[in-house]
């Protein structure tokens, strides 16, 4: 195959990949994640119950629990009705949750497609006291941070997605233009791996040269 048609075949490649890349961001849904903060605390102003429950807090899991009953369904339908967001704009929304490492803090994670949605799940479902009987009992949460002006895009930003297919694309047309010049290399194996010669050129080996020198002399 002549180089100039490995060439064009592979910039068609590295083309194609790219339109794919672009036109697969282009599509892509967009979501926003916006997050509010709660603290758990101590319910008695006890200075010693204070000190006790501030001591079970500190080994973790009553703020787990806490931070599990929050992405409940029932917590977050009962905080969603509460709060007036309607069925339909509750099927746009999921909730997560979360607790901050070593502290007394849960992290409270809404995502949908409407970043003022998410912020609203959010707020909603932080305001809430799930219901933990005894621990309910015990502590308190708290709205520490509100997700008002939180809600970010989730995921790779357009840029950075289209940097990626840009790379992608260059390395498809390298490696097809290393695959077709091995597969099409000219017989007598040349180190040029198929950008020898175009069809129809005329080689001469040095010998060959000299000798029609000599004889036209």
């Amino acid at each position: 195959m002549p180089r100039r048609t490995i060439i064009l075949t592979s910039v068609l490649v590295g083309i194609v990949a790219l339109i794919g890349g672009i036109l697969g961001i282009a599509s892509r849904s967009t979501s926003y994640d916006a997050t509010a903060k709660v603290s758990v605390e101590p319910a008695s102003t006890d200075p010693v119950q204070s000190l006790s429950g501030v001591d079970t807090l500190s080994r973790g899991p009553v703020t787990s629990t806490f931070a599990e009953a929050y992405s409940s369904s029932r917590a977050v339908d009962a905080a969603f009705e509460k709060a007036g967001i309607s069925p339909a704009e509750a099927d746009q929304v999921s909730v997560s949750s979360s607790v901050i490492t070593d502290t007394s803090f849960v992290l409270v994670t809404a995502s949908s497609a409407e970043p003022v949605l998410a912020e609203r799940a959010a707020n909603a479902v932080a305001n809430a006291t799930p219901d933990l009987g005894g621990y309910s009992a015990a502590f308190t949460t708290k709205l520490f941070d509100s997700a008002d002006g939180s809600a970010t895009r989730s995921g790779a930003g357009t840029a950075t997605l289209l940097l990626i297919a840009l790379v992608v694309a260059g390395v498809l047309a390298v490696v097809t233009a290393a695959v077709l010049g091995r597969i099409f290399r000219p017989p007598g194996g040349g180190s040029g791996g198929g950008f020898g010669p175009e069809d129809g050129d005329v080689t001469m080996s040095p010998r060959r040269a000299r000798t029609r020198v000599t004889q036209s002399s």
